[in-house]
């Protein structure tokens, strides 16, 4: 399973992400969401909500994890 954010747009009221995922991810977001198939859209609000739930500490973890 992959997902990797390229970049980060901030357009003052939202920031848009641009993203590279497989089929795998597309297929495990839709699941969580109990659908069968997740548009760009609907993977893009979830990777938001989850970083959106995530601590700075949170963050720095998964950086060093990213690192190793």
């Amino acid at each position: 399973m992959k997902l990797e954010i390229t970049n980060a747009i901030d357009k003052g009221d939202k920031v848009i992400l641009e993203m590279d995922y497989d089929w795998e991810f597309a297929a495990a977001v839709a699941k969580t969401f109990g659908i069968k198939y997740a548009s760009e859209e609907e993977i893009e609000e979830f990777v938001m909500m989850v970083l959106e739930d995530m601590t700075a500490e949170d963050l720095g973890e998964l950086g060093n994890k990213i690192d190793e």
